[in-house]
């Protein structure tokens, strides 16, 4: 089945996000942001879930029963790479540690 956003990774069947709460720290001089990211999670049944990410370097990943593992996907030009969290919960909180690198900021 096909996508229904060809601009995102994203799959609707994995599930929904509800709520995200962004908590970020500037550092200025290194032109960085520092962030976590909590997602409430609506899904339907417990697996993978699939995120978008462009730029970021992904520190890590927890859900309400600690660490999750995760994979990163190869780079797209227009997608940029895929963020698959494995084995989530149904309904869960899950939070996801990152940084901004040089390719997050453009010259355009």
């Amino acid at each position: 089945m096909p996508l229904i956003d060809p601009h995102s990774v994203t799959d609707p069947a994995q599930g929904q996000i509800r709520h995200v709460r962004l908590d970020l720290q500037v550092d200025f001089k290194r032109q960085v942001l520092h962030g976590r990211a909590r997602y409430q999670l609506d899904h339907s049944r417990p697996g993978p879930f699939d995120l978008d990410t462009r730029g970021l370097e992904i520190l890590g990943a927890t859900g309400s029963r600690g660490r999750l593992h995760f994979e990163l996907g190869p780079e797209d030009e227009i997608l940029g790479k895929r963020l698959r969290l494995l084995a989530v919960p149904a309904k869960d909180e899950v939070e996801i540690e990152f940084a901004t690198t040089a390719a997050s900021r453009t010259s355009e």
